[in-house]
């Protein structure tokens, strides 16, 4: 029998933390940053949400590298896109990163 999402087993436990980021990129070979905050965060990752919605010229999407900072220069360093969703074009972007360093 295969593993349904409520059987899955996180490798940490989420704790329920707003700070706000900023998050670098690129995409279609352009730079950019998207201010955004977390929702929770794990010892492995972050679950954020962009502050704003994210231009269809840059989008996130999963696989994508991008560079987290945080307020006063605080670096998390380096992270993978793992999910990204969002309700509508207009709306703000949630996406799950994973810690790359």
């Amino acid at each position: 029998m295969g593993t349904t999402a409520y059987e899955y087993t996180r490798r940490s436990e989420r704790r329920p933390q707003k700070i706000e980021l900023t998050l670098l990129g690129k995409s279609h070979g352009l730079e950019f940053e998207q201010p955004a905050h977390t929702v929770n965060v794990s010892d492995h990752g972050l679950r954020i949400r962009t502050d704003v919605p994210v231009e269809p010229s840059r989008p996130l999407s999963p696989g994508q590298i991008v560079y987290v900072y945080g307020v006063e220069d605080f670096r998390l360093g380096y992270a993978r896109v793992v999910w990204v969703q969002t309700e509508a074009v207009e709306a703000p972007t949630d996406a799950g990163l994973e810690f790359l360093n």
